[in-house]
């Protein structure tokens, strides 16, 4: 497994899922980022290299999801 995906909730660890693809590991970021709770969660990706990306870069200025489906 080379990719893990950590979310949190209200500050403390909630999920890690582990992936050999990173497509579909950034995939499983974007579908958290379309029905998280901006105010009381929060995701990141890591890779082999360390952080891939936050939740928050699936977000627009509104913070609503950014992304084409």
């Amino acid at each position: 497994m080379r990719y893990a995906l950590a979310t949190v909730s209200s500050g403390i660890i909630d999920n890690i899922s582990f992936f050999n693809d990173a497509f579909r590991a950034v995939k499983a970021l974007a579908n958290f980022a379309k029905r998280m709770n901006i105010e009381k969660t929060d995701a990141a990706l890591y890779g082999p290299d360390g952080l891939l990306a936050n939740v928050k870069n699936f977000l627009d200025e509104h913070d609503e999801y950014a992304g084409d489906d």
